[in-house]
C-alpha cells in the first residue's frame, strides 16, 4: 500500500475496533491500515481516535463493505468474528478480533490484563 493516496475511511475509538475493520477489508480483498492508536509503543494519554486508512483507488468499495456492518448487533458482529464480554477489571464491555480468541489481551478501557475467551 503506497502512503501517498490514502483515504481515512473510517475512525473508531480503539484499536480493536480498527484491526476488526482491517480484518474485515482484507476478507474482501482490500488492503487497509490502521494509524494513530500507539505512541512510540505506549497508549497515548490523550483522548484520541484511530483511523482505519485505505487506497483512494479502494475508498468506494471499502465504503460499501463497511456500510454493510456498521453498527450491526453484537450477535451480528459476533458472527462476524468479534468477540464481546465484560472486563473482569473493570466491568467495561470490551471486543476483540477472532484471531485473539484464547489469548491474554490488555483491556482497551482499562489496560488490565484479560483472557480473552475461545468461545
Amino acid at each position: 500500500m503506497t502512503e501517498n493516496h490514502l483515504d481515512v475511511l473510517i475512525s473508531v475509538p480503539s484499536e480493536v475496533e480498527a484491526a476488526a475493520i482491517v480484518g474485515m477489508l482484507s476478507e474482501e480483498g482490500i488492503e487497509a491500515k490502521a494509524t494513530g492508536g500507539l505512541t512510540a509503543g505506549f497508549k497515548a494519554e490523550a483522548p484520541g481516535e484511530v483511523n482505519v486508512l485505505v487506497a483512494a483507488a479502494d475508498a468506494e468499495r471499502a465504503k460499501l463493505v463497511l456500510g454493510q456492518f456498521e453498527k450491526p448487533t453484537i450477535e451480528a458482529r459476533e458472527a462476524n468474528g468479534i468477540i464481546f464480554f465484560d472486563c473482569d477489571a473493570c466491568g467495561e464491555q470490551v471486543s476483540f478480533p477472532g484471531s485473539a480468541r484464547g489469548t491474554i489481551e490488555a483491556c482497551p478501557e482499562c489496560s488490565e490484563w484479560l483472557d480473552v475467551p475461545e468461545g
